[in-house]
């Protein structure tokens, strides 16, 4: 099938197929592609205020933030980055990101990262 539609995926992202929560950080995959040579998964994340969360990426990532405010800690060289609403960011393969947000966020992310990534391989959340 050549287009694929996830009518309100904003608001309903927690009804996806692929859905995870850890301590406040909740993300939920939307899409992936169907190339194995090429992974690409679109999907929701949302983060409460309180967890601190630490991710490594294992493929490049851009997101959106589309609701509240989020800080980003680019582990390589503690540079703070506080995102609002509207904000893109581009994350590279490798890098050690550290997420917070002092109220609530929601994002719509685009990830490289291979499918089967075990998600204990990915975040740390403390």
């Amino acid at each position: 099938m050549p287009v694929t539609v996830h009518k309100d995926a904003v608001n309903n992202a927690v009804h996806s197929q692929y859905h995870e929560s850890l301590e406040g950080a909740t993300w939920s995959e939307l899409f992936k592609s169907n190339d194995p040579d090429h992974p690409l998964t679109a999907g929701i994340a949302i983060m409460e205020k309180g967890p601190v969360v630490t991710w490594t990426y294992h493929g490049n990532e851009f997101c959106i933030l589309l609701e509240g405010e989020l800080h980003l800690k680019d582990n390589h060289d503690d540079q703070l980055h506080e995102l609002a609403v509207g904000d893109v960011v581009r994350v590279d393969k490798g890098s050690v990101i550290t997420f917070s947000t002092p109220s609530r966020s929601k994002a719509l992310f685009v990830s490289q990262y291979p499918h089967d990534t075990p998600v204990e391989n990915l975040l740390k959340v403390h």
